[in-house]
């Protein structure tokens, strides 16, 4: 009797990983994914502001004064202008009881504003200053990849 481990998995193996900095790696893929997994460890996808490994209780950031439907205002989003254009804006607007996906269109660092198409113009779904958010799909530009 053979006692070899069996994996059934729907995953495609990505190759060509490499450390970019300290403990972060990355790799090119050649499709979108919504999960990563490493050695049978589901893994987070690299996002601000960072967190850990419970998503039940992750940590995320909060819309501040200046906020309004399409767009959020936040001092600790620092970056250079443009750094967040294109990223992805995972936010739980209104009530907090629905959460939504939004591409950033635009990113000032003199306001310290992001920008995208609103999510709802209800009340219980309208973005709004204490929205709750987080940033996926852009790398942090103020940390370059060691050579």
């Amino acid at each position: 009797m053979s006692r070899e481990k069996v994996v059934i998995t729907g995953a495609d193996p990505i190759a060509g990983w490499e450390v970019w900095k300290g403990g972060v790696w990355k790799a090119r893929a050649q499709w979108p994914f919504n999960q990563l997994f490493i050695d049978c460890r589901m893994m987070i996808e690299a996002r601000w502001p960072n967190t850990g490994p419970d998503l039940l209780h992750s940590t995320l950031a909060s819309a501040g004064k200046g906020t309004t439907p399409g767009s959020i205002v936040d001092p600790k989003l620092g970056q250079p202008a443009g750094a967040w254009d294109g990223a992805l804006m995972h936010i739980t607007p209104g009530a907090h009881w629905v959460s939504w996906t939004r591409k950033i269109k635009s990113y000032s660092p003199d306001k310290h504003e992001i920008t995208f198409d609103e999510v709802s113009k209800e009340w219980a779904h309208v973005v709004q200053e204490g929205s709750r958010y987080y940033l996926t799909g852009k790398r942090d530009r103020r940390q370059r990849p060691r050579q």
